[in-house]
């Protein structure tokens, strides 16, 4: 490529060298515009370029002493001063040409950028005029009218205009980069693997350079470290790419794959890798004045190219992260001291920053504490305990009295105690829970951290009782159609077991929910402790292994089930059953004779009772 000593961009006080175009575009238009001069696009050079708000103008200076009568394909009829009449090439296709180059150059470099191009023939002699205006295409006009026409040219239908940071980025882009990322190179670069006959892969593009480097990262990196891509690059006039692979050397990381993400994500001809973190905000909770908080984030990267990276970094100092920088994945330990922070209702605010690979832009992480005093003694020990044991014996007693509603049984030893009727199972049934209710909520209350509010902590309680209850309903629904599928009972028979299992999964899950939150009460508020959503998952991922042992079971049971036949069917293992079913019943009985005897002697008034001794008078008549 020719070194083209000429090209200058001027954009508001940035100045290079510029020709007498350049320099009267300067004086003439606002510091909104751009100009490259003597630009090598596509194999096209190019006279002038102006980035404005608008859009872009190539400009193709045209030196016609005379005026311009008609405008054919071939030529130019120019009519002088003393009415002499000649033929000038015509120099609409130069400058048609330029214009469909730096189409080409936008839809390569930019391909996210819908900017419209505009073409100008400009007369610079003193005396050349156009006869009519747009006798031409695309349309003359004089070098002295250039910057009129240029400012009154609109730009998209939309409206929407480029700000000046766009325009300096377009402007260094048509002057830096002589080379696109479609064009085809004078010299090829060999890439030390991946060719298909055992040598090397030859690439002739930039975009096919990159692509190479995506997916092979070790070429990448042992090319970058040798800076024969940056030469290569350098000598096929893509300057600004050679930097770029000294910008993405010039920090010494211990990662090679570093350097290497760092100039693919700045040629702009790759995605991004993206980033998770989990969770999206963090919620330190509620802390004492001096106590602090700790929790965790996970950051992984999401499906996709790219190799993630970065550094972290915390907007206020009583908030800290460790560790600071990671590769990959990481699992952060987010730290908060209340001892700065004053008492306050309204939480405090700061935030997690993750510079990285995934954005350019940091990707703000928000984190919030809030700093409440130390309760009074009566409100830890009595109104707290006092709470929980008041929404136990509430919420239980209702829902003891609601499952032993709708149950179709009714226990035995409520018959033989003399308990019958429609109210009373209802009612002893609810006393039992409702008081197992009252004594955990009292156990957590009493257990309660001294920092959480009432509120906070049985809401807290609320979340995890209804994941409970979830992961529980899920695992006796699953087996209860096992075993609706394999022994074919009869749907009608369970027509209130649904709502039954979900009422018992209730009444079981408060145990594991008041258990669970009673330890995350006693664990120190300096101790790193996982967020509620995580502790969260626990019973889930056992309500899904559960469900899976289920499933597991039926379907063995189904392929099982011809052999099970078979089996019952011979004449021996019939007899076996029904040897067991007799013992069975015969148990069944013993065991009913000895309630029956144990209730008349204790409870049956009508009962015989021993005769008494006879006395000595009616012994002696």
């Amino acid at each position: 490529m020719a070194d083209r000593r000429g090209t200058g961009v001027t954009h508001g006080d940035d100045w290079q060298t510029m020709d007498d175009l350049g320099r009267r575009l300067r004086d003439a238009l606002t510091h909104d515009y751009a100009v490259v001069t003597e630009p090598r696009i596509y194999g096209e050079e190019l006279d002038a370029v102006v980035v404005g708000p608008q859009g872009l103008y190539v400009l193709a200076a045209v030196d016609v002493p005379g005026h311009v009568h008609t405008a054919r394909v071939g030529h130019w009829e120019v009519v002088d001063e003393v009415d002499q009449r000649t033929s000038f090439p015509n120099p609409a296709p130069r400058a048609q040409r330029g214009q469909r180059a730096v189409r080409a150059f936008m839809r390569d470099e930019f391909p996210r950028r819908s900017i419209p191009v505009h073409a100008l023939l400009v007369l610079t002699s003193p005396d050349a005029q156009i006869e009519t205006y747009g006798a031409t295409d695309p349309p003359a006009v004089h070098v002295d009218n250039l910057s009129q026409e240029i400012m009154a040219i609109r730009g998209v239908a939309s409206g929407h205009l480029l700000d000046r940071e766009a325009v300096g980025e377009l402007a260094r882009a048509l002057r830096e980069r002589e080379l696109a990322s479609r064009q085809k190179a004078a010299q090829p670069f060999v890439f030390r693997s991946g060719g298909v006959f055992g040598g090397g892969r030859k690439v002739w593009t930039i975009r096919e350079a990159v692509r190479h480097i995506d997916r092979h990262p070790d070429d990448g990196a042992y090319h970058l470290r040798n800076g024969t891509l940056e030469r290569w690059l350098r000598d096929q006039g893509a300057r600004h790419l050679a930097m770029l692979t000294r910008e993405a050397t010039g920090e010494r990381e211990g990662e090679p794959r570093i350097a290497v993400e760092r100039f693919l994500v700045g040629t702009g001809l790759v995605r991004r890798p993206g980033l998770d973190a989990r969770p999206r905000r963090v919620d330190l909770g509620y802390l004492l004045p001096g106590e602090d908080g700790a929790a965790r984030v996970r950051i992984r990267k999401k499906p996709g190219r790219g190799y993630l990276f970065g550094r972290l970094r915390t907007s206020e100092p009583w908030l800290r992260v460790e560790p600071s920088q990671f590769t990959g994945k990481a699992d952060l330990q987010v730290w908060a001291s209340s001892e700065t922070l004053p008492i306050q209702r309204k939480p405090h605010q700061s935030s997690v920053l993750v510079d990285s690979s995934a954005s350019e832009a940091p990707i703000e992480v928000p984190a919030r504490l809030r700093v409440v005093g130390t309760p009074h003694r009566l409100n830890r020990w009595v109104i707290r305990p006092a709470v929980g044991l008041i929404l136990g014996l509430v919420f239980g007693a209702a829902l003891g009295a609601l499952i032993a509603q709708l149950a179709i049984w009714s226990p035995d030893w409520m018959r033989r105690l003399g308990l019958v009727g429609d109210e009373l199972p209802q009612v002893v049934f609810g006393v039992l829970v409702g008081v197992s209710w009252g004594i955990l909520g009292a156990w957590r209350g009493i257990r309660q951290r001294p920092a959480w509010p009432v509120g906070y902590s049985t809401v807290r309680w609320l979340l995890r009782l209804g994941i409970w209850t979830l992961a529980l309903g899920v695992i006796a629904a699953a087996g209860l159609a096992a075993l609706v599928w394999v022994l074919a009972i009869p749907v009608s028979l369970i027509s209130n077991t649904g709502l039954l299992l979900g009422l018992g999964a209730l009444a079981i899950a408060n145990v594991p929910a008041t258990v669970s939150e009673v330890r995350a009460s006693m664990d120190t508020a300096s101790q790193a402790v996982d967020q509620v959503y995580q502790r969260a998952l626990r019973p889930l991922r056992s309500a899904l292994i559960g469900v899976a042992v289920i499933v597991v079971l039926g379907l063995g049971a189904f392929a099982l089930e011809p052999v099970y036949r078979r089996w019952v069917a011979r004449e021996a293992t019939e007899n076996v059953l029904l040897w067991v079913g007799e013992q069975a019943d015969r148990l069944s009985e013993w065991v009913d004779r000895q309630l029956d005897r144990m209730y008349l002697e204790r409870y049956d008034r009508r009962a015989p009772t021993r005769a008494p001794a006879a006395s000595d008078e009616t012994v002696g008549e």
